[in-house]
């Protein structure tokens, strides 16, 4: 899932940065009609020109539309791995806590098995010699 999340950050600013190109690009575009425009009292190459613009600025907005909605849902991702990343976090606190209690649990265990072995010890001895006091 990352990685498409990645590529999908990478095409994103390559449209911004593509956008970007096509900004300047218009921009200069339009300015060159502004120019041609004060030049000339034509009333067709002026309304020609302006229909230009006009389809160049739709262009730019939809453009910039796709662009929005690209960071939106880029942001949207991000926003989800995050929750995903706290909750891995969150599971591997857990796993660490849960391995300190049967690492204590089995230190425990062990403890409690050589008691009772020094016990058994203790009482085999003892009736070893109550055997051998009997026998004698």
């Amino acid at each position: 899932m990352s990685s498409r999340i990645l590529t999908r950050v990478a095409l994103t600013f390559h449209a911004a940065d593509s956008l970007q190109k096509q900004v300047s690009v218009m921009s200069m575009n339009l300015s060159a009609k502004l120019d041609e425009l004060q030049r000339g009292d034509r009333h067709l190459e002026t309304t020609v020109a302006l229909c230009e613009i006009r389809s160049q600025l739709q262009e730019l907005t939809k453009s910039v539309e796709s662009c929005q909605s690209e960071v939106s849902e880029v942001k949207r991702d991000m926003v989800a791995i995050k929750h995903e990343l706290d909750t891995v976090q969150q599971v591997k606190e857990e796993i660490e806590e849960l391995r300190e209690y049967v690492d204590r649990l089995e230190e425990h265990t062990h403890r409690r098995k050589l008691r009772l072995l020094e016990q058994v010890g203790g009482q085999l001895g003892y009736y070893t010699l109550l055997l051998l006091c009997i026998e004698a």
